[in-house]
């Protein structure tokens, strides 16, 4: 049986959300980009995440942000569709279950 306990809520991304996002980006730079020597610039990340905020949903737990999909509103180069460009994926190993809800909303965006 799973201790994981179900997020509270699943949401679009607000600007308010800038530095809890900056940590949840971090953390994923940690655990997956750290190894090939490529390390957080937090002035970067924090301009490139502002821009993503209105087309990025959060997953929260207890009022705590676990997981976030975020990227940025584009079009195809060949035709000019409207497309979705994905920058980042990630949920806090505790919760991963939870990380296809994230890319379900997207698909709904």
């Amino acid at each position: 049986m799973s201790k994981e306990k179900p997020c509270l809520g699943l949401r679009a991304a607000q600007p308010e959300d800038l530095d809890k996002l900056l940590e949840l980006v971090k953390q994923f730079n940690k655990e997956v980009i750290e190894e090939f020597g490529i390390f957080t610039n937090d002035e970067l990340a924090r301009s490139v995440i502002t821009k993503c905020i209105p087309t990025s949903f959060v997953l929260e737990h207890k009022r705590e942000l676990v997981g976030v999909i975020g990227g940025v509103k584009t079009t195809f180069p060949l035709n000019q569709e409207v497309m979705y460009h994905e920058l980042i994926w990630y949920v806090l190993p505790e919760h991963r279950s939870q990380g296809l809800r994230l890319y379900t909303k997207l698909e709904q965006y």
